[in-house]
């Protein structure tokens, strides 16, 4: 065979040895392919789930807050103005009014603190508790006029620790806001919401985690009847 015959062979075959594998290649950009398909389901999911968990959160808190609020009526003075009528609990997830002896015939105000002062002191009967932490105290109460609108307000001054005494949760911190407010409104006709400050100064949103403070509020209806 001619010298050029084997050279042309020579360089052919150098040339194929240099060709990457056609089937290495299709399989390696099949792996690319189903890891970034894998990557790509796995973030949907995640995001998907992390909506998920944070709408059953909004939901829950949503239920929360529209099982707090109701009309007066549900927490209204009694008749006899020598009985203080003040909202505890039995369970930790409902408030119970519990009516008490007032020390005599008493002006709505007075009876207003009286009460506040005995559910902060918490129950004598052991089947009751106070949703109230402990430690918190009662530093004033007095009726003014609600900002923006023709209405009395119940002003409930509590000590600044309450600040630092996380309850665990939206349904304990309701529970705490509202034995306070429907022990308030529910002792003092006079008063159509009330309004919670903390060492005399009002709260500016939030004060622990879920509840608002910042305005006036209603009496609520989580309340064993």
């Amino acid at each position: 065979m001619a010298p050029d015959s084997h050279r042309r062979r020579g360089r052919a075959l150098s040339a194929e040895d240099e060709e990457p594998p056609r089937g290495s290649l299709a399989r390696f950009l099949m792996i690319c392919f189903f890891t970034a398909l894998v990557a790509v389901i796995l973030g949907l999911y995640s995001i998907h789930s992390l909506f998920e968990r944070r709408a059953r959160s909004e939901a829950a808190q949503s239920d929360w807050s529209l099982s707090a609020v109701s009309d007066k009526l549900a927490v209204r003075p009694p008749g006899a103005r020598n009985q203080l009528r003040v909202f505890f609990t039995k369970d930790g997830a409902r408030l119970t009014p519990v009516s008490l002896p007032a020390k005599g015939p008493l002006p709505p105000q007075e009876r207003g603190r009286q009460a506040l002062e005995a559910l902060f002191r918490g129950p004598s009967d052991s089947l009751y508790a106070s949703p109230i932490p402990p430690g918190v105290y009662l530093r004033a109460f007095y009726l003014r006029e609600a900002e923006q609108r023709q209405a009395m307000e119940a002003v409930i001054d509590v000590s600044r620790d309450v600040a630092q005494k996380p309850l665990g949760g939206i349904g304990a911190e309701l529970l705490c806001v509202y034995a306070i407010v429907n022990t308030a409104l529910a002792n003092c006709e006079t008063a159509d919401c009330a309004r919670i400050l903390v060492d005399g100064s009002p709260v500016k949103g939030v004060l622990w985690s879920h509840v608002d403070l910042s305005g006036p509020l209603l009496p609520g209806a989580m309340i064993v009847n």
